[in-house]
């Protein structure tokens, strides 16, 4: 292929959009932070307190010791599920309740304790999934329909969206999804995830790089005031 055959192949990925699994989890941040700016939201009261379409059973292994949405956010509410696998396209697609409890047809365990809140940090993604539900059932509106209006948007992040399955006058646009041993998806281009705050996220590798470059200038000019605050 020539120089500009190449220019065209590389164009065409970064436009390409892609899964962005757990890379979602930052802009689910950035959405429950918008909560708590329009004082919706405080960072440190039980999460039961605004879960209204599932809530949490707290066991013996949280040690009477509730849990809040910081905790949520900084991964330090001591519970389980690290992660999540997707479901092929044709599966049956689980509630968020029927994830949270580990109930068919979900294909992940339960999201509960491990141990008491603030022990420690441990990765969890069914936390992140948690903090999705406190959004939609604080906001009462579609979990893709509020990051759109009120994380991507603002952003300039026009290329990206939580919807999932994904919109079929995007389907051109989506890169092919291959397993660890380098194959190609059998069942269709990628997997849907309904867990969206965690592994939701669709975008493309040019504006992920532009939010990221934006952030980092931010940081840099702001790192006085961002040491103050902590």
């Amino acid at each position: 292929m020539n120089e500009k055959g190449n220019d065209a192949c590389i164009i065409g990925y970064f436009r390409k959009y892609g899964i962005w699994t757990s890379l979602s989890k930052s802009l689910n941040g950035v959405g429950v932070l918008k909560l708590v700016q329009d004082k919706k939201l405080d960072l440190n009261i039980d999460i039961n307190n605004y879960l209204k379409t599932w809530k949490f059973p707290y066991a013996s292994l949280s040690n009477n010791k509730k849990i809040t949405t910081a905790n949520l956010l900084s991964h330090t509410a001591g519970w389980t599920v690290h992660g999540f696998m997707g479901y092929p396209q044709g599966d049956s697609i689980p509630t968020l309740s029927e994830i949270l409890d580990g109930k068919s047809p979900a294909n992940s365990p339960a999201v509960r304790s491990m141990y008491e809140s603030g022990k420690k940090v441990e990765y969890s993604g069914g936390g992140t999934t948690i903090s999705q539900l406190i959004v939609t059932d604080i906001t009462q509106q579609k979990y893709e329909d509020y990051m759109w209006l009120q994380v991507l948007k603002p952003m300039g992040m026009n290329n990206s969206f939580f919807t999932q399955p994904p919109p079929l006058d995007k389907q051109n646009l989506l890169a092919t999804g291959y397993n660890r041993y380098g194959e190609e998806m059998k069942d269709g281009k990628y997997n849907i995830y309904p867990e969206k705050g965690a592994t939701g996220l669709w975008t493309n590798p040019t504006t992920w790089v532009n939010i990221s470059l934006k952030r980092n200038f931010l940081i840099r000019e702001n790192r006085e005031k961002c040491f103050l605050l902590r």
